[in-house]
């Protein structure tokens, strides 16, 4: 992509999609961007170069990329489907009534603190991306990959030639790629991550992760199937059907180009490529980048800013960009209130034993999360949570967070009393904290402690993280 091309918003991307066999790229023939004017080149993997959804070989992934770019002429700038499950995976949807084309920037801010509060990896440590749901804009998609899985896959795409775009699990693709509206499941084991049910547009991916030795049998594997069909049916009031992976129903555009080709393997880049021919001024996603409240937020805010100088000639954007980065950055926008209930997020727990590794994430898979009302100046809640996440000790795990004012509500799990009331006495200690309730529950959920606790910051604390704008 030019430099020009980027300030008039006609980026054309590549999909890209690695398999452990073989990587297969999408480029459009014509600025429609219709998968019926595509061109598809795919090239085998040696044995050994990915196993289990890890790169084992990163010099022969890059040279068999790099022979990819040359042989499709695809665009540097692609979007990747990667073979590794993703270690967080949801879907947020929004109500009818959300006027998102003028919130988007409310909205993905919503996304940021979700991921915030709800993946059990420090920002530092993961890749995260954010797909605004089109047509009409309908919700979020919300995915992240261990940084330590997806770094490698980074490097070899670099190496090759390619700027990455957005990087999402294979599993994501396929969603984007089945008919709306068809509620159906398919099921997949992951190494990362436990049991998580995510609903997109009617599809469910139900994932499932074991400890070694203990993988349940074939009757216990369709009783989870069976009850994540009953999650699924409570929550769109529509039972999902079961199929398996060949027989997914497919977009009719997808289904086309399956059909013609009878290949069942192109589903996967044919999902990326979906995403690929939106234009990223309107995919809204901060890919690539360790995900954190500040960071995305002020990097979404450039990106708009930059895209929104539309046709002005190169040398005045270059100017007004120039000289407005940095008043930039001061800028700040009102979070406007988000009713509750109006966005959802789901997982799903199935009974699996724990291994010694996992226990450290907490148990945040039993987690059913509602983003809350955030009516409160995004500055301000940004160093209000990144307050809190340093008192917030290991064995305790904030699953919900919502503020008015100066009080704020957290819902979470303690991993014992002890633990609970440590976190309590801690908050309580802070300067900054006026008051911490905490109503007292016998309640438990496997042994671990659900809560609810209110926390009361001073005034001029408080006033002192909102910005004067």
């Amino acid at each position: 992509m030019s430099f020009f091309a980027h300030f008039i918003r006609d980026e054309r991307i590549t999909a890209l999609h690695i398999a452990e066999d073989a990587v297969s790229a999408l480029s459009f023939t014509h600025t429609t961007k219709q998968l019926s004017a595509i061109r598809i080149t795919r090239i085998p993997l040696a044995a050994g170069v990915i196993i289990e959804g890890r790169v084992a070989d990163p010099t022969a992934l890059s040279r068999v990329l790099r022979d990819l770019r040359i042989k499709n002429k695809a665009y540097r700038h692609v979007v990747v489907a990667l073979p590794h499950a993703a270690i967080f995976t949801k879907a947020v949807i929004f109500p009818e009534t959300l006027d998102a084309e003028n919130d988007a920037a409310r909205l993905l801010e919503t996304a940021n603190l979700s991921l915030e509060w709800n993946i059990p990896f420090h920002p530092n440590e993961r890749f995260a991306d954010v797909d605004i749901l089109h047509e009409p804009v309908s919700g979020m998609h919300i995915h992240a990959i261990a940084a330590e899985h997806a770094t490698p896959y980074i490097t070899a795409l670099e190496n090759a030639g390619f700027k990455l775009v957005a990087l999402e699990s294979e599993h994501d693709a396929i969603a984007r790629a089945a008919e709306r509206g068809a509620h159906v499941i398919t099921s997949f084991t992951s190494p990362t991550y436990e049991n998580i049910l995510a609903c997109r547009d009617g599809f469910a991916l139900l994932s499932s992760t074991h400890a070694l030795g203990a993988f349940p049998t074939k009757t216990a594997r369709t009783n989870a199937v069976k009850r994540a069909a009953e999650f699924v049916a409570s929550r769109f009031g529509k039972r999902p059907v079961v199929k398996v992976f060949e027989k997914l129903p497919l977009l009719e555009e997808v289904k086309k180009i399956i059909d013609a080709r009878n290949d069942i393997s192109l589903i996967p880049l044919l999902g990326v490529a979906l995403r690929a021919r939106t234009a990223r001024r309107d995919d809204v996603a901060a890919s690539l980048l360790p995900i954190g409240t500040e960071e995305a937020y002020e990097y979404q805010k450039l990106e708009a800013f930059i895209g929104g100088l539309g046709t002005l000639t190169l040398l005045t954007a270059l100017i007004i960009t120039g000289a407005a980065i940095s008043a930039w950055y001061g800028v700040r926008t009102q979070l406007a209130t988000i009713p509750r209930g109006d966005l959802f997020t789901e997982t799903f727990s199935v009974d699996t034993a724990l291994t010694e590794e996992r226990a450290n994430y907490e148990r945040w898979s039993a987690v059913i999360a509602t983003v809350g009302p955030l009516a409160t100046e995004e500055t301000s809640f940004a160093r209000m949570t990144a307050f809190i996440r340093t008192y917030a000790i290991s064995g305790i795990s904030i699953r919900d967070v919502s503020a008015d004012a100066t009080t704020v509500r957290l819902g979470g799990v303690a991993r014992s009393r002890t633990h609970l009331n440590t976190f309590r006495d801690a908050l309580k200690s802070a300067e900054e904290v006026a008051t911490v309730e905490l109503p007292i529950t016998d309640a438990e959920l496997r042994g671990d402690i659900p809560f609810q606790m209110t926390i009361t910051f001073k005034p001029a604390v408080w006033q002192s993280w909102v910005p004067n704008n």
